[in-house]
């Protein structure tokens, strides 16, 4: 399995991720910032999971917690 992803974005979409990438130096690039917001979501799964006391059923959609980051 490849480790990259080529997605299209809308131009809308496209000027946000650039602009949250060039917001004071916080994210190198526009793929850095994808890449910490899908880990960031990928933890809110499972902190949710844990909160309705199901951590089974969650991990098919965002995989083990221990393999994060």
């Amino acid at each position: 399995m490849s480790n990259s992803l080529n997605m299209s974005l809308t131009t809308e979409l496209r000027r946000f991720v650039d602009m949250r990438a060039n917001d004071n130096d916080v994210y190198l690039t526009p793929s850095e910032y994808i890449n910490i917001y899908s880990v960031q979501y990928q933890i809110q799964c499972h902190c949710r999971a844990s909160r309705r006391g199901c951590s089974s059923g969650i991990t098919g959609l965002c995989g083990p917690i221990d393999q994060l980051a």
